[in-house]
Order: structure tokens, then sequence, then C-alpha cells
């Protein structure tokens, strides 16, 4: 004896049945909560075979928290077969609907988790269980909390932006060219198979490797990548944070004229300091290094660029009388030119006594 909730070939799709004019009490309770779902907008449903979807999972999602036999039972006694069915469905549906108000994502039921179809979508989850995730690629994203962005065009590209929050991830896997990202406003994490933590901090972003082995490559101001291996972790800051990380250094390190830089401190907050940063003192710091290692060229450059940009008048005036007995070392004409060049910018510099006497001494093939 066939199931008298069986759908029949003819049954419309829920949208459909729900605006006709004739419809039935069950079809427009349906739509009644629909509309409640949605009271701000016209409920959203993507196309007819979107919604015929949907009728389907809803069977789908009674038989599995064994409802439809429940409700068939009740209702089979007290109304007609057909539309027995469509109450089942549209009470089914709108269960499902509640569970999962984000309509980019495929329903799911509690036993597993959702199912990313779409190639992209936007998440926010404030529960107190994490939310799990189930992507095409076979990774499983468990977003804590916070506000994830998911962009799967293909299943052999996936990429994750986390703009706040915490996800744990478990990818299985990826051979060939396939390769699965995470990224912040600080880092990207690049994955091949691995299990890991993505937590993006207020300025910066902390990763945590369990299984496989996950390459970090730090946003901004030329930092090199780094590998985490199992058990350990490491925390990237922001590009803003890690500046003013770098800032805190140089000044250390002016102070005390040390140049044990073995990381490039001084190098990097030079190249990458904002504009309108005082950059003359660790200028003046990088041609005294220059010097200590024998590299004159190296060490004029520095001199005369801190000159060039310091606000201190004293500074400038030594790094400038610096950079020109460099050069008269290296070359007596083009010494003489410095000099020259230091009593134009200082005629009564710190150093203009010294400037006169070496122009006084008339170089070889030169003028006094």
């Amino acid at each position: 004896m066939s199931s008298p909730f069986t759908p029949p070939p003819e049954l419309m799709p829920l949208r459909v049945a729900a605006e006709r004019p004739g419809a039935t009490a069950e079809e427009r309770w349906l739509a009644q909560a629909l509309q409640a779902l949605y009271p701000d907008e016209t409920p959203p449903p993507p196309s007819e075979a979107g919604w015929a979807a949907l009728e389907a999972e809803a069977v789908r999602c009674a038989r599995r928290h064994r409802r439809r036999f429940l409700l068939g039972e009740l209702l089979g006694s007290m109304v007609p077969p057909q539309r027995a069915f469509r109450l089942v469905a549209a009470a089914s549906l709108l269960a499902c609907l509640l569970l999962a108000r984000d309509t980019d994502v495929a329903l799911w039921s509690r036993q597993g988790p959702e199912r990313v179809t779409v190639a992209q979508t936007m998440l926010s989850h404030r529960g107190d269980r994490p939310r799990s995730l189930l992507l095409l690629d076979g990774a499983e994203v468990s977003l804590e909390h916070g506000q994830l962005y998911i962009e799967q065009t293909s299943v052999d590209r996936t990429r994750l932006t986390l703009h706040a929050g915490a996800i744990r991830l478990s990818v299985p896997r990826l051979t060939g060219q396939r390769r699965l990202a995470v990224a912040t406003s600080d880092a990207e994490v690049i994955v091949h198979g691995t299990r890991f933590d993505v937590r993006k901090l207020h300025d910066a972003t902390l990763v945590a490797v369990h299984e496989g082995l996950v390459e970090v490559r730090p946003l901004g101001l030329g930092r090199a990548p780094l590998f985490v291996r199992p058990g350990e972790r490491t925390t990237v800051l922001g590009a803003a944070a890690h500046l003013a990380a770098l800032s805190r250094r140089v000044q250390q390190l002016v102070r005390e004229l040390r140049c044990d830089d073995s990381e490039g401190v001084l190098r990097t907050f030079v190249a990458f300091a904002p504009a309108g940063t005082d950059l003359s003192a660790a200028l003046y710091l990088q041609g005294i290094c220059a010097v200590q290692r024998g590299a004159l060229g190296e060490a004029i450059a520095a001199f005369e660029r801190s000159a060039a940009v310091s606000q201190d008048r004293v500074r400038a005036d030594n790094a400038l009388a610096r950079a020109a007995q460099l050069r008269a070392s290296r070359d007596a004409a083009e010494g003489a030119q410095a000099w020259r060049q230091y009593l134009l910018r200082f005629p009564r510099g710190l150093h203009a006594d010294l400037a006169r006497r070496h122009l006084a001494t008339r170089p070889p093939g030169g003028r006094p």
C-alpha cells in the first residue's frame, strides 16, 4: 500500500501554491509564516527550482526527526492525503528555515555540519556553541564566533576571510594545485591539509597548528613568511601594530648606539615608516653602522639622507659633516665639493671651521 504522503507529480512549488488566488488555508498559513520570518522584505526564494529543492529538503528533514510518520498518523484521519502532505511539508520547511536563517547556506540537520555550496557568502555567529561548516573541498570549518567570508569559486580554490572572531579548521589532504587560504587583515595562512586554529585579535592574528604544516604570510612591511609546525603557535601583529613595535625598538637602538640588528629593524622601519615620520635618527645610526662594516658608500648615503630629512638642526649639521669627511677620505676633490655644500647650508655650523681648513688646502688637481 502506497504512503499517503508520497508527493503527487502535479505538486506545485510552495511559493507558487501560496500565491494562487485559490490557495488553501495551509498554503496561506505558509505564506504568512514566511512573511513573519522576513517582515521587512519580500521572502527571497531564488527560483522555482530552488523552492522545489526546499520542498524535498523539508521532507528529508521530517524523516530525519521521525516527525513525518507521527504527523501523518495524526493528520491522516482528519484531512485528505494531499492536504496532509502539504501541511507536513510546510511545517517541516518552516522548522528548517528557523534553524538556518542564512539563505546562502544549504539547509542542515543537527546531525552534521552545514554544507556551504554557494560560491560566496558572509556568515556571522555569536552563539554559545561553534557553528560547523562543510566546504566544497571537504574542509570542515568551526566558526566559534565572529564574522567569516567564504569564497569557493571551485573545488580547487577556497579562500576564507576572517574579519573577527575565531575559527578551527580540519582540512583534508589537498593534492596537486588545490589550495585553501585563510586571510585576516594581518596575515594569510596557506594550507594543503592540516588541522589548525586562526583567531583574529584586535591588532593581531594568532595561528595554532595541531597537525600538518601551515605557511603564514604576514601582510605589509615586507615581512618574510614563516612556517608553523604541530604543537606550535605564532602571533602576527597587524601592520600598524608591528610598525609601532619597530619604532620602539629603533628608539632603543638609537639611544644605545647599537648595531646588532640581525633582524633588519632599522632597514624595515626606514623603508616602511609612514610619510611625515622623522627618520633622521634611524638613518644616522644606519650611517654609523655602515662605517663599522666598512661600507663607505652606504654610510655616505645614510648620513646625507639623514641631513636632508632631519627636523633636528644639530643632527643635520653632524650628519652632513660626517658625509663630507667620508667623501674626503675617499677622494680629495669629492671631499672639497662636499665641504662646500656643508658651508652653503651651515655657514656658522658646528663644523664650519673644519670645513674652511679643509678647503684652504689645495687638493691635487683641484682648486682651493
